[in-house]
């Protein structure tokens, strides 16, 4: 079995952290990982909070959420890269669930899951239920995923260069979206609808049905389209809600 690197992107991630370790270092995976948090320019106690979990802090000195998760790609030390959200909280088999896959085919390359917003959730439309409608839908009869959801994924990383990897320069989430088409070139990807993990709404609370089609998926069809078909730089900004 290859090397693991289990890899966090944050930025002031004192709140949230120590859930989220605390149940990696729960997990029901037997076998050694790396634990890496990548420190994008925190000013509160998130890199002493992942070193006190035995983790390797890496600083990405370049702001944005971008940044930061193709940082845990350049510094993973292992072949196999498992990323999820500070404020996510994995279940007891998560990180078996996303390895069993590698192990059965070498033709996997990537393994994904979904997200989900917790019961009490106070956002005004239910963006993660949406999400897994459409995900366990669509990939029905698909061959792969349409996204992988960054709290919930696993990629091989010699895979993740050769495909060109996170454009830096686009839009958030567009990792999700874009990353999908570069990768699937490559190999098989894993799409496990039972495989769940739970993060924070705090991204998502105030936000309407509107922000869906506005501000998520229309300008980030008109971002994407026009760097990845035109090679031009973006049309329209999306704040990077963090």
């Amino acid at each position: 079995m290859e090397s693991i690197t289990i890899a966090i992107p944050t930025y002031n991630e004192e709140k949230y952290l120590p859930d989220c370790l605390t149940a990696i270092r729960n997990q029901s995976y037997k076998n050694k990982f790396e634990l890496l948090v990548i420190d994008n320019n925190s000013t509160d106690n998130t890199a002493r909070i992942a070193k006190s979990f035995g983790a390797r802090v890496v600083k990405e000195s370049q702001k944005g959420s971008l940044f930061a998760k193709h940082c845990c790609f350049s510094q993973a030390r292992g072949d196999i890269v498992v990323t999820t959200d500070a404020d996510s909280v994995p279940p007891y088999n998560w990180l078996s669930c996303l390895l069993a896959p590698f192990e059965k085919d070498d033709k996997v390359i990537a393994v994904t899951g979904l997200v989900k917003y917790p019961d009490n959730t106070t956002v005004k439309f239910n963006f993660s239920s949406f999400d897994q409608f459409c995900q366990k839908t669509i990939n029905r009869f698909l061959s792969s995923p349409i996204t992988m959801r960054a709290p919930n994924r696993a990629i091989l990383k010699n895979v993740y260069f050769a495909s060109g990897g996170i454009d830096v320069l686009g839009a958030p989430s567009e990792d999700e979206y874009f990353l999908v088409k570069k990768l699937r070139k490559f190999g098989k990807i894993v799409f496990l609808p039972d495989l769940i993990v739970q993060t924070s709404d705090r991204r998502q609370k105030n936000r309407d049905f509107s922000y869906l089609f506005v501000d998520l998926l229309w300008k980030l069809v008109i971002n994407g389209h026009i760097r990845h078909f035109f090679h031009k730089p973006n049309y329209i900004t999306i704040k990077d809600y963090r």
